[in-house]
């Protein structure tokens, strides 16, 4: 394993362990740009030069906005080498969160790349003293083209031939390598204060549990590298040689499965969540003999995971037929298909492991930079998120709230002692607010979030994760949204699929219909009824759902209700349906027909 003590340590002696020549793979207008490891590192080294002469301050902020992309990969290693701080956005940023961030920062120096993203980062140009960009802006005098700033650091390496190794001296360990912002799902955003330290030790413990060959396995990219787990993915799959492959575009994901036939690839529960209702969409659609014997293979493959199952030749060929075709569909070779970001539905888990997807679920949280735990090949759990990496430590509380301490966790929140004092205690602890349980072997199952507990106003307890994924499970449903917090009783927002919705329209001969009329129709008031009924059999009477609004526009990104990492943001969802959760909770108000919204009570 490559000795490195910082993340450019990392990539520079990466970089004398394996010539990759297909190191970065950006696609554009549909054909694939490859950049070598060699090219990698001469401009980040150039990069850094040019910077370290234009910021001589040490530990300077400079913020990256980029799509994924090799673009994004040059600009945060020679911010890192230059010995500044790399502060990513997201590129679907709201102005308040991009400005609180260059505040909170003391910002005055960023790349941005592309034309769309340099059209929303205009408006704010005027807050910086260095802009570096790929687009041509004679009239914005503090831009430099990232091009031409290459050039001024290939000068300087020519004067000055050890500049990099003097670069990269310069840089200690607990220096800060990147301040992440969480992505404020449960609140205001903090900005996660990252050591090189703490990254680096990322690295060496995920290498130990997926090892790949060097240039040659590939890995395909597709959650934002703004967020900590992507991020420090990319970076694992950098230290170990592999060939990364950028998705362009989240729609193109199916057809770059199958086009890259990745080695690797993590995702969140959500993306599998889609994978998996459209394989149930597609066989509900089959007719005759077809789909039948489709829907009875579908059936067996999704059964429970049971260690002590007897063998059955009838299971074991429906296993095998779905799933060849679901290895197909993740283009083939793949070795590893990691899962973070939130809790994996055991459903999902059993299906995608039954059918012989290397699925390996694992856990963290941005304060712990980010990975505290994962399954992998030769130590998995179905049902947990696997056992604490060999650095990190984790035990749980009387009260049930996992704490994590390593090399890994946070220096502390930006410019937030107060904060970080509330979550980081004497003794090193990380208190991640999740509840959960280790067992006799060390695997940790994680059974709610503290921060996304409610309180009835009875006073009951109600963890809406569970209750959502239950929902969830429903092809009709695409997201749900759980009311309880000071409520009498438990509600929720259902928002339904448009893609479903139409198909029970041609069922039932109702294509006249409007969606907003049909979703209030007895078709689908029976099957959301059925539905609940269904989920409230396993909850707790306090937990169990009295009343329900279906909606058809979704929260997304763009609206500003779902987080870059398709986290819902329960706040501004529960603000923007104010006036109809309060309907929901009015005993007058029962089966009531609503432009574009139906409310009703079970």
């Amino acid at each position: 394993m490559a000795s490195y003590r910082t993340v450019p340590d990392m990539l520079l002696s990466g970089a004398l362990c394996h010539a990759n020549g297909r190191a970065l793979n950006d696609r554009v207008d549909g054909q694939w740009q490859t950049m070598s490891i060699a090219e990698l590192v001469h401009r980040v080294s150039c990069l850094a030069a040019a910077l370290s002469e234009r910021v001589h301050k040490h530990g300077v902020c400079v913020g990256v906005l980029a799509v994924p992309s090799s673009d994004w990969m040059a600009a945060d290693m020679a911010i890192m080498l230059a010995g500044h701080v790399s502060v990513p956005f997201f590129v679907d940023f709201s102005e308040a969160h991009f400005e609180y961030k260059v505040e909170d920062t003391g910002m005055k120096t960023i790349f941005v790349f592309g034309p769309a993203l340099w059209a929303r980062f205009l408006p704010f140009a005027d807050r910086f003293d260095l802009v570096i960009t790929d687009q041509h802006t004679p009239a914005l005098p503090t831009s430099v083209h990232v091009d031409a700033l290459c050039t001024e650091g290939a000068e300087a390496l020519a004067s000055n031939p050890e500049l990099v190794q003097r670069l990269l001296n310069g840089v200690s360990p607990d220096d800060l390598a990147a301040i992440i912002y969480t992505s404020g799902s449960t609140g205001k955003p903090k900005g996660v204060e990252l050591t090189h330290r703490s990254l680096v030790s990322q690295l060496h413990d995920i290498v130990r549990c997926f090892p790949f060959a060097a240039c040659k396995d590939r890995a395909l990219t597709l959650l934002p590298v703004a967020h900590s787990f992507e991020r420090i993915i990319i970076y694992f799959y950098m230290a170990q040689g592999m060939c990364i492959h950028f998705v362009d575009d989240i729609h193109n994901v199916s057809q770059l499965m199958k086009e890259v036939r990745p080695n690797m690839m993590t995702v969140v529960p959500r993306l599998l969540e889609k994978i998996y209702a459209g394989i149930h969409e597609k066989t509900a659609a089959l007719s005759g003999p077809k789909g039948h014997l489709a829907r009875w293979m579908l059936g067996r493959a999704s059964r429970s995971f049971d260690k002590g199952e007897k063998f059955s030749l009838l299971n074991t060929v429906a296993d095998r037929l779905v799933g060849s075709k679901v290895c197909k569909m993740f283009g083939g070779q793949l070795q590893s298909l990691v899962v973070g970001g939130a809790h994996m539905p055991d459903e999902l888990n059993h299906f995608f492991v039954r059918v012989g997807i290397p699925l390996y679920e694992g856990y963290g949280l941005t304060e712990a930079a980010p990975v505290v735990s994962t399954n992998y090949r030769l130590r998995r759990r179905i049902g947990t998120v696997g056992q604490a990496l060999e650095s990190v430590e984790i035990t749980v509380t009387p009260e049930g709230e996992i704490l994590a301490r390593g090399p890994n966790i946070m220096r502390g929140y930006h410019n937030m002692p107060e904060e970080t004092a509330q979550v980081i205690d004497r003794d090193g602890w990380l208190h991640t607010g999740d509840i959960g349980r280790i067992d006799e072997d060390g695997f940790l199952t994680i059974e709610a979030r503290q921060k996304e507990l409610f309180k009835t106003s009875t006073g009951e307890i109600v963890y809406p994760g569970s209750i959502e994924q239950a929902l969830c499970r429903s092809v009709l449903v695409d997201i749900a949204c759980v009311i309880a917090e000071a409520r009498r009783f438990t509600s929720c927002l259902l928002f339904i699929a448009r893609s479903v919705l139409s198909r029970m329209k041609r069922l039932h001969g109702a294509e006249d219909k409007t969606d907003d009329a049909f979703l209030c129709s007895s078709v689908v008031q029976t099957a959301i009824e059925s539905l609940i009924q269904r989920v409230n059999r396993d909850l707790d009477h306090w937990e169990e759902i009295h009343g329900y609004a279906l909606l058809l526009e979704a929260p997304s990104v763009e609206n500003g209700e779902m987080t870059s990492t398709l986290k819902i943001r329960r706040r501004a969802v529960e603000t923007h349906y104010k006036a109809l959760i309060d309907q929901l909770y009015d005993t007058s108000t029962m089966m009531e027909d609503h432009h574009e919204f139906a409310i009703g009570h079970c």
